[in-house]
């Protein structure tokens, strides 16, 4: 009986009252799992968004900052979730937010293991972007340098140009480099005008073109190098 008594007596001593049990932070779990969780698909969406009006480079710092963010707040979301569970078990806080601390916990674990995966993914579409527009910007670059070439073909020796002959020609040093690459010409042969081109991002990606008397305008073949292949 005395035994009884002692457990009862414990039992009262260490239990607490329901009204003064802490409210909880729950719902601070939830949010934090879901801005966690939802940085993968905004990411996505803002990088197809502002692919237009932003340049890579400034794209890529900005998710750069964006996915420690959401790395650190699905840790946090994670440990939250995990305490609050403890402290509910344990009779310390009310039970009635236990679902947002579960869901936040798992969207929590969600969010800093998705983010990883998603920064690869994001950082492989970068690379293919960059490399598709400096491949753009080079092709562009060598048919302008190709129309100069054409003009130095027309004008006569007098006026310094080659009086119907490519010999002589030498890209002008305004065209030679610029942000997308470097450019050299090689006369083959008088009626036939070669250019190489390398990326200034990577020597090994490489274009090279030829021009002839008979599609002055219209390059007669195109090479890739590297990964502009």
């Amino acid at each position: 009986m005395q035994e009884e008594n002692s457990k009862l007596t414990e039992h009262q001593t260490t239990s607490i009252p329901p009204s003064s049990l802490k409210p909880g932070k729950g719902k601070l779990v939830l949010v934090l799992g879901l801005i966690s969780v939802l940085g993968f698909p905004v990411s996505f969406s803002m990088f197809f968004l502002l692919s237009s009006l932003f340049s890579h480079q400034v794209l890529a710092m900005f998710f750069l900052l964006l996915f420690p963010l959401g790395f650190l707040l699905g840790i946090m979301a994670t440990i939250m979730g995990y305490r609050e569970l403890n402290r509910i078990k344990k009779g310390i806080t009310e039970s009635s937010k236990k679902k947002n601390a579960i869901t936040g916990m798992v969207l929590g674990v969600c969010g800093w293991t998705i983010l990883p995966l998603s920064a690869i993914v994001l950082l492989s579409m970068f690379s293919g972007v960059s490399i598709s527009s400096n491949k753009d910007a080079m092709i562009n670059d060598l048919n302008n340098i190709a129309a100069h070439a054409y003009q130095y073909r027309l004008r006569p020796a007098s006026m310094g140009g080659g009086e119907g002959s490519y010999r002589g020609y030498a890209i002008p040093a305004k065209m030679s480099q610029n942000e997308n690459g470097i450019y050299t010409a090689h006369v083959l042969h008088a009626d036939t005008l070669k250019f190489i081109a390398k990326s200034i991002l990577d020597s090994s990606k490489t274009i090279e073109m030829k021009i002839d008397s008979e599609s002055p305008l219209i390059a007669t073949s195109w090479i890739y190098g590297g990964d502009f292949k």
